[in-house]
Parts: structure tokens; C-alpha cells; sequence
């Protein structure tokens, strides 16, 4: 070693430098033995440069590879083979010490020392990058193989609206062959009326307001029949964030709509039919009553008991057959046109419904306890009705010596989950769901029709009501509604 304090920096930095590469570099003379072992050469193939100096390069192959890597490294070697040097980066099969194969690839470079000619070669390992592909791969094929044959129809469109890929259950939906719909965009088969909606979803996704977005809209198929269809629509982006397509996924729901169009109507007329006989009942209704009153008023003392019991009789009669009618009509108005949806303070909502039945509890003494409720959206008169519905059954049935009503809700789920309990004999389990049925009477009589109108009431909000035993015994009525 010089005695100069800077004579072996330049080798002592290109060793550092040979070092910190993480691929194998690796030298062979003419006989193709190893005479340079750097870099990552130990880490890949797990032997020290003592070990690996002097051997043949032929050792760091799988045995059945190892004859044509030898003629073409001699073939190289004697400028016979200028398409491996010119090829840039070969793939090769590696073998490391405990005999174990990897895909590399080799770049190769002929030199000269002395006239005596030798190859350079740097190795990578290209094992993770090969198993990347390969999983890749395997993620295009399942999502072409669940994009094809996927019972919802779907499609891939480029930022422009054309068509990319369809498949079979799209090309079914709108009627339309997939080679037709490839020379086409999605806005040339989209109903007029959906084209600005449309418009919009797209322009909330490339804004990335917005990951997917959902869709309800109408395609025209060739005759000029709508289909409807419900789904979403995603934007799949580059690593850049650049747009490359959209993915669409919709189901039919023209039938569907079709019956829920039809069902409305028949619940609207169901509605108006019930206003009419209502009406129509109500009058010689009001006639009986009124005369029967008239003859109580000015024969009453003439009559006998028997007679005084049966116009008793009968105008309670006609007291519970106007309490009927009026329950019927309500049950129609409950199943007809649309809910109204806004914010609805059950809070405020119970508290109205006590309002209203304040002389019953203070008739029977009862104490009626609200927990704060949960906003939700509904249609305020409609819950309304439920938990009046609701409270006269449980300060009905409350118990005559300390009755106890109690509201109260909690989250569950998706849903809010409400509870109207009382303190009362309860409702045995065999019947806690015939009471929901229509003109099922508990054993305080009634119309029937409570229960019944809470039910529809509940599911027309997307709900469940059912009945449970009450902490402290009694009827515990819950139904939920979503969050």
C-alpha cells in the first residue's frame, strides 16, 4: 500500500460503489470462469466471492440449462453471437447455492485485457416482479372472466363516453349486439330525459366528489321501447390520478318499476274509494244515529228497560260502525301516494301523540315517561299516526293499579330502533303476530285496524314492528326505521 493518505481512495469507492448495487456483477474469462464476484452477487446467489472466484460460471445454472448458456456465452465471447450483446436485457433462469431456481435477467458486455478477451455480466432478480405479473395477470383474467359472464349487465367507457368492453347481460338489457354497441357512446342509447343527470354523475367522479356514484336511468333499445335500469358508476383512474375509464354495473328494474307504478295507483284509488264510501256510509249513518237520538230524547220515558236498552244498543252501535269506517279510511291513506320524506323529530312527534290522548292517561292515571328520539326522515304525519296508534293501545292496556308507559329508541344497526312498552298483561307469543293482521281485536276490543295501520305505516319507511316482553312485563311494541 502507498504511503500517499489518498492512494487507494479511488478503489476504496468503487468497491463501496460495487458494494451498495443490489443486482450481481460477475466477470469470466475465456474459459468462463468467474474472476469478478460484486455487488449483490453473495445476497443472490449465497456465495462469498472467495467461494465463487475460480469456479465456472456454469455452476450458477440449473444443470439442464447449462449447456446452451455455455455455447452461447462462448459464442459471445468469440463475436459470433452480437445479438446477445445488442439485445440488452436477456431472461435467463439463475440457481442459487441450495439448488433453487429464480428468473433473472442478464445483460451482458464483452472487454478485452491484454489482448485476452473476458464477459461482464449483471444479474437481476426479477422473482418479485415476475410473481407481481403473474398475480396481475391472474386479477385481469377473474375480472374479465366476472365482467363477461356477470348476471348484471356491465360496461367500460372511455372519458369520452365510447364504449370500451360490454358485456353479455348489457348487450341483452338494451337489445343491442356488443359489436354495435362498440361503435357507439353511452349518451347515443340513453333516454333524452336522463342525458343532463347523466352529465352530472359523470361530472361529480371526475371532480372526485365522489368514488362511484349511483344510478337510475332509462336506455333506449332499437325498437324505442325504455329499459330502466338502477346501479352505480365508478371512475378508475391512473397511477397519476388521469381518468382511464368508467365501470358501469345496472340490473333491469322495468318490471319492477312497472309494479310499483301499478301498486301506487291501486293504492291512490284504494284511497279515494275509501274517502268515497266513507262519505257515502257516514250519511245514513249520521241519520240513524240522529233519529235514534231524537226517539231516546222524546219517547225515552215511554219506553220500557228493553226498550231503552235497545236504542242503547243500537247507537253504540253506530258508534263503533262510524269508529270503523273511519279506521278503514285511515288504513287507505296509509298504503296511498308517496311519502313525503323530511326531517322528523320523533321527539316532538311522541310528545303530540300524548297532546292528544292526555284525557285518556289522566283518566286512568297513567305515566307516560318519553325518552329523547332520534330526527329521522319520514313523513311526519304518518309516524305521527303510528305512535299515537302506539300509546292509546299501551295506556289502554297498561295495569289499573300503577300503569306505566314508557317510549324510548336506540341505534341498531343502520336503523333506529324504537320501543312503545307498558306495564300491562302483554300479548301472548302465539298472537304477537296475527295482531298486525286486519280486524284482529285484542281483549279490549277496538277496531281491529291499529296495529294494522302502524304496520303499513312502518313499512312504507323501510321498517320492521314487531312485539316483545316489556322489561317489567306487559307489551314492549318495537318497530324500526332507518337511520
Amino acid at each position: 500500500m502507498s504511503d500517499h493518505p489518498g492512494a487507494d481512495a479511488p478503489s476504496i469507492a468503487l468497491d463501496a460503489v460495487a458494494g451498495a448495487i443490489q443486482d450481481a456483477i460477475i466477470c469470466a474469462d475465456a474459459r468462463g470462469i468467474i474472476t469478478v464476484w460484486l455487488g449483490g452477487a453473495e445476497r443472490l446467489l449465497g456465495y462469498s466471492a472467495e467461494e465463487a472466484v475460480g469456479r465456472s460460471m456454469a455452476e450458477f445454472f440449473p444443470e439442464h440449462l447449462r449447456s446452451a448458456y455455455v455455447t452461447a456465452f462462448n459464442a459471445a465471447l468469440a463475436g459470433e453471437r452480437a445479438d446477445l450483446l445488442a439485445a440488452g436485457v436477456i431472461e435467463i433462469v439463475g440457481q442459487r447455492r441450495d439448488g433453487s431456481p429464480f428468473p433473472a435477467e442478464l445483460t451482458l458486455s464483452r472487454g478485452e485485457v491484454d489482448g485476452e478477451p473476458f464477459m461482464a455480466a449483471v444479474i437481476r432478480d426479477v422473482a418479485d416482479r415476475r410473481a407481481a405479473e403473474v398475480e396481475l395477470a391472474l386479477a385481469r383474467l377473474r375480472f374479465r372472466s366476472a365482467f363477461e359472464h356477470a348476471a348484471t349487465g356491465m360496461t367500460m367507457t372511455a372519458p369520452d363516453g365510447r364504449f370500451l368492453a360490454v358485456n353479455e347481460a348489457f348487450s341483452r338489457l338494451v337489445d343491442r349486439a356488443p359489436e354495435e354497441l362498440l361503435t357507439r357512446a353511452f349518451s347515443d342509447i340513453t333516454h333524452p330525459g336522463d342525458q343532463e343527470s347523466d352529465l352530472l354523475a359523470v361530472t361529480r367522479l371526475l371532480r372526485g366528489e365522489a368514488d362511484h356514484v349511483g344510478l337510475a336511468k332509462r336506455y333506449l333499445r332499437p325498437d324505442g321501447r325504455t329499459v330502466w335500469v338502477e346501479g352505480n358508476v365508478s371512475l378508475v383512474r391512473d397511477e397519476a390520478g388521469a381518468p382511464l375509464h368508467y365501470l358501469t354495473q345496472v340490473i333491469d328494474v322495468t318490471e319492477r318499476r312497472r309494479v310499483t307504478e301499478e301498486l301506487a295507483r291501486s293504492n291512490a284509488e284504494l284511497a279515494q274509494l275509501a274517502a268515497v264510501a266513507a262519505h257515502d256510509l257516514n250519511e245514513p249513518l249520521r241519520i240513524v244515529d240522529g233519529f235514534l237520538r231524537l226517539l231516546d230524547g222524546r219517547a225515552g220515558d215511554a219506553l220500557d228497560a228493553d226498550g231503552r236498552r235497545f236504542v242503547a244498543e243500537a247507537l253504540g252501535g253506530a258508534r263503533r260502525m262510524r269508529e270503523l269506517i273511519d279506521a278503514l279510511l285511515r288504513y287507505a291513506r296509509v298504503g296511498g301516494g308517496a311519502i313525503e320524506r323530511a326531517p322528523v323529530d320523533l321527539s316532538v312527534v311522541a310528545h303530540e301523540a300524548e297532546g292528544a290522548l292526555a284525557a285518556a292517561a289522566w283518566e286512568r292515571g297513567t305515566r307516560v315517561e318519553i325518552e329523547t328520539l332520534p330526527t329521522v326522515l319520514g313523513d311526519a304525519s304518518l309516524l305521527r299516526q303510528v305512535l299515537q296508534n302506539l300509546l292509546a293501545n299501551a295506556i289502554r292496556h297498561a295495569a289499573p293499579a300503577d300503569p306505566q308507559v314508557a317510549v324510548a329508541a336506540w341505534p341498531a344497526g343502520d336503523t333506529w330502533e324504537l320501543s312503545v312498552a307498558d306495564n300491562g298483561p302483554g300479548v301472548p307469543e302465539a298472537m304477537r303476530d296475527r295482531v298486525f293482521d286486519l280486524f284482529e281485536r285484542g281483549r279490549n276490543g277496538g277496531t281491529g285496524l291499529g296495529l294494522a295501520i302502524c304496520r303499513r305505516a312502518v313499512e312504507r319507511h323501510g321498517g320492521e314492528i314487531w312485539i316483545a316482553e316489556a322489561p317489567w312485563g306487559g307489551a314492549d311494541v318495537r318497530f324500526t326505521l332507518p337511520r
